[in-house]
């Protein structure tokens, strides 16, 4: 019996300070791509790191987090995540601008040290591991796409930087006729001059810069409903929004989306009120425009030549 407790006693001791554990060592995703991994990214940095995303460009492959604070030592330091895939289908993730917090002049300085030290290491290193594994399951990645694409915090992302073609392509392939839930501020319910709707229900939907709050890209959604649920609705309370996403255009650093209650509904037509209105402003933009242009003239201010080019510009738009 006291053979057999020495035993146990040696090899509790060889398992808890004889052996090393292997240590998580970084390494890039190889094989991946931007449809699978960013989805699972974001939601790795929203749900386990409790931090949001700043930017997004995927046309070029790049995500990047907002700031991520933690703890070398007794030491606050803070860090973002640049997320980027590569030619060759290569995810690598770096901690980058990080900070500490110089308490005696409580403010956040830029690092000294190397671009990464051991917590740095340590951090990307279960960063990424996490990610494999979160690619390698189907069912939770399917979960994630479903999130990221509809998000339209994401969406203020994409669209701040994309091509008129890109969004198209962007809509088409992960917004038109999908379901969505979206937290929204109510803005107005109006009666609908269309016989398919009863109502034109109004909302809006604004981020702020993370470092100027500054107001950056905004989301009008209009639904078309024939529920009378928000008819009392009181102006600027939040709401929940539930339909189908139908439709999106731009205009004025403003992008329009319009939702339905099922699918199945048809897609509304554009009023001919608001097209008159459009027109008859349009054409007295146009003729104040050449007014303008006519005073120019006579002040000398533009040449025969000038005036005509730009006349000729206005009419032809």
């Amino acid at each position: 019996m006291k053979k057999t407790f020495t035993i146990l006693l040696i090899l509790i001791c060889f398992n808890s300070f004889g052996v090393k554990k292997n240590k998580l060592a970084y390494k890039p995703i190889l094989n991946t791509n931007i449809d699978q991994s960013f989805p699972n990214a974001a939601a790795i940095l929203v749900t386990s790191f409790k931090i949001g995303l700043e930017e997004f460009d995927y046309g070029n492959k790049t995500l990047k987090s907002t700031w991520y604070e933690y703890l070398r030592g007794i030491s606050r330091h803070r860090c973002k995540f640049s997320i980027t895939i590569d030619e060759n289908n290569t995810l690598d993730i770096r901690a980058v601008d990080i900070q500490w917090w110089y308490s005696s002049n409580s403010r956040w300085e830029d690092s000294s040290e190397g671009l990464f030290s051991k917590k740095e290491e340590k951090i990307r290193a279960s960063f990424a591991e996490s990610l494999r594994l979160t690619n390698s399951n189907a069912d939770i990645t399917s979960q994630n796409q479903s999130w990221f694409f509809k998000d339209l915090g994401v969406n203020t992302l994409f669209f701040e930087s994309a091509t008129d073609l890109a969004g198209d392509r962007w809509f088409e392939h992960y917004l038109k006729d999908q379901e969505v839930k979206w937290d929204l501020t109510f803005l107005d319910i109006e009666k609908n001059n269309k016989p398919d709707y009863k109502y034109k229900e109004k909302f809006i939907y604004t981020t702020q810069h993370s470092l100027l709050n500054l107001a950056r890209s905004k989301f009008q959604i209009v639904k078309y409903t024939n529920s009378d649920a928000n008819v009392l609705t009181k102006k600027g309370n939040k709401k929940e929004l539930k339909g189908y996403c139908r439709a999106l255009e731009y205009n004025d650093g403003m992008f329009y989306v319009v939702t339905t209650d099922r699918l199945e509904e048809k897609l509304p037509s554009k009023e001919q009120k608001d097209d008159s209105k459009t027109q008859s402003k349009s054409v007295l933009e146009v003729a104040g425009k050449l007014k303008q242009l006519k005073e120019l003239l006579d002040m000398g201010a533009i040449t025969e030549s000038e005036f005509k080019a730009e006349k000729d510009r206005l009419l032809n738009n």
